[in-house]
């Protein structure tokens, strides 16, 4: 895979890769990233990168991954709960806890209340 630069920052573009990436690459990478090895191998995010994924393929690199599967309109299949699991380098029981959890947060918010009356609790 070569590396493929980003356009031009402008301020547009401020939560692109190249502004989310710890290591402020202008690219994706196309050898394995070292911080995301260590976060993939040592299941913590805070001690490598936050936007890991546990796949050599991508370079342990989430935005190479989600570059990888998406096609050009940015459509991308979705995944099943184990296929999530295990670029999270987590367990399903794990992945289904934290759904929960989010799910929760979310209905407190009153940004969802339109969907609590459309769906219930």
């Amino acid at each position: 895979m070569k590396s493929i630069p980003p356009p031009a920052p402008s301020e547009d573009t401020k939560n692109t890769f190249w502004n989310s990436c710890p290591r402020k690459l202008g690219y994706f990478p196309d050898s394995v990233c070292p911080l995301g090895k260590i976060s993939a191998e040592t299941r913590d995010a805070e001690k490598g990168c936050p936007w890991f994924v546990n796949s050599e393929q991508d370079h342990y690199c989430f935005w190479t991954f989600i570059r990888r599967v998406s096609d050009k309109d940015g459509f991308m299949e979705p995944l099943l709960q184990h296929e999530m699991a295990t670029l999270l380098n987590s367990s399903g029981a794990k992945l289904h806890a934290s759904y929960k959890e989010a799910v929760e947060k979310m209905k407190a918010l009153p940004e969802f209340e339109d969907l609590k009356n459309l769906f219930g609790d």
